[in-house]
């Protein structure tokens, strides 16, 4: 039996959603069209039940990998700011402030500067 192009493209489109990238986005970076991401999202993978596009700061540090949410704090923690931040991981900057807040909260960011 043959695979459908978009049941290749599906674990590359969740990755992408989940780190915080649009459906166009998605798309321009996959040079796809957006009814594809759409169909692969909400019907195929049903995405939207189990990431919902609103989340909290908790949400995300627990939905990025690791890694990125060390180097956030990181940077944070030398004085960069979130723009920056977010330019650096290509991130959406509303993600990074809403890390940036969670780690303050928690006590994670230690100021070097």
């Amino acid at each position: 039996m043959a695979t459908c192009k978009h049941e290749e493209l599906a674990p590359v489109v969740r990755d992408l959603y989940i780190e915080g990238f649009t459906r166009k986005r998605i798309s321009e970076m996959l040079k796809v069209d957006q009814d594809l991401i759409g169909y692969i999202l909400y019907i195929q993978l049903k995405i939207h039940e189990r990431y919902p596009r609103k989340q909290t700061g908790e949400d995300l540090l627990e939905c990025l990998p690791k890694e990125k949410v060390a180097k956030i704090i990181m940077l944070a923690s030398f004085g960069y700011t979130n723009k920056e931040i977010a330019e650096d991981q290509d991130l959406p900057h509303r993600d990074v402030n809403k890390i940036v807040t969670v780690a303050l909260k928690k006590k994670l960011i230690k100021k070097f500067c």
